[in-house]
């Protein structure tokens, strides 16, 4: 503990990712005693319940800054991603991890993740993106297109005690996040090919486990309507505006956020997605530019009952401009939890 406490972040990286592999017995023979596995649930803990905490372990874009640093930091974005792909690991674990929950493990993925894309966003070297980001995304994408091979997965009746399979929650939480980062990155060409390679084997493999179960999808379903909440600017909008609006819909698993097609803002105007109410956790990279391109088409989607949408004009804009207007829906997940199927339809 003390070791961890008082190493660099990447250094923090190294010792974590040995001690959560010991705790889920990949590649060790050696287990772990009572105090380890102890101290295994208290970090997990603190990082599914601290910002700071998570940021203390996650590669930063100022780390690269200089050319000498970006040595340092590839090692570190190395350990990291070996780190969350051991995470995705325990998540699709199927017979659980000693020491820690599904749900446990879900919370600090998503925690890491998060503090993860918005670094990468400011990393102006690409080296969080290409080293860490991108090798992550392909992982859970490739793995969320292989439906087929595990169609055959028992789902517990609704009237069954039985915990969630430990592979749903990697669908509910890691697919749907994979999914909406893929967009910011797209401008990445090597990205956006191997990206649309996947999405199309995701589409084929979801085909296929629909395919003749439509009187069983209704069942299956994995959101029913939370609410819904209109968010836009004036029409048209003024310049110099700075505007936060908080959205909040109790009772909803996730939001989905879609753009009005005639969205419409002048080029520096920007509108822009976040998971939180200090605007520090972004969704989306920031839309602008007619009809919010290259973003018109994709639904984002955050994971919560609430967000936030922040809309920003410069004291030069274009007067006359329409603004933008979106769709925020609240979906809440049945009571009957579905099966990682569901998810993934």
């Amino acid at each position: 503990g003390l070791l961890i406490f008082f190493a660099s972040g990447s250094g923090r990286v190294a010792l974590l990712l040995g001690l959560l592999s010991k705790l889920s017995g990949e590649g060790q023979s050696e287990s772990l005693g009572q105090g380890e596995q102890l101290l295994a649930r208290l970090l997990l803990e603190a990082i599914a319940e601290s910002r700071e905490v998570a940021m203390s372990l996650i590669p930063t874009a100022a780390a690269g800054s200089e050319p000498a640093d970006r040595e340092a930091l590839t090692l570190h974005c190395e350990a990291f991603r070996e780190l969350l792909l051991l995470l995705v690991v325990m998540l699709d674990d199927e017979a659980g991890v000693p020491g820690s929950t599904p749900q446990l493990v879900s919370e600090v993925a998503m925690m890491l993740l998060r503090g993860l894309v918005g670094e990468a966003v400011e990393d102006a070297s690409g080296v969080i993106f290409s080293t860490c980001l991108h090798p992550l995304l392909q992982h859970v994408l490739t793995k969320a297109a292989a439906v087929d091979s595990r169609a055959a997965l028992p789902t517990a009746p609704a009237s069954s005690s039985a915990a969630e399979p430990p592979s749903s929650y990697f669908f509910s939480s890691l697919l749907p996040w994979a999914v909406t980062c893929s967009f910011m990155f797209v401008s990445d060409l090597a990205f956006a090919r191997v990206m649309l390679q996947i999405a199309v084997d995701l589409a084929e493999g979801i085909a296929a486990l629909s395919e003749g179960e439509d009187g069983a999808r209704d069942d299956a379903d994995t959101a029913s309507k939370a609410g819904e909440v209109l968010v836009e600017s004036m029409h048209p909008y003024e310049p110099s505006e700075r505007e936060v609006y908080h959205v909040s819909l109790p009772g909803a698993s996730f939001l989905t956020v879609e753009f009005d097609s005639s969205c419409d803002l002048a080029e520096g105007d920007v509108v822009q997605v976040f998971s939180d109410n200090l605007c520090r956790q972004p969704v989306s990279a920031p839309l602008s530019g007619a009809s919010l391109v290259p973003f018109a088409a994709p639904v984002l989607v955050v994971m919560g009952d609430a967000c936030c949408i922040s809309f920003e004009s410069g004291p030069a804009s274009s007067t006359g401009r329409w603004g933008f207007r979106c769709s925020v829906k609240g979906h809440a997940s049945p009571a009957a939890q579905p099966s990682w199927a569901g998810f993934v339809r």
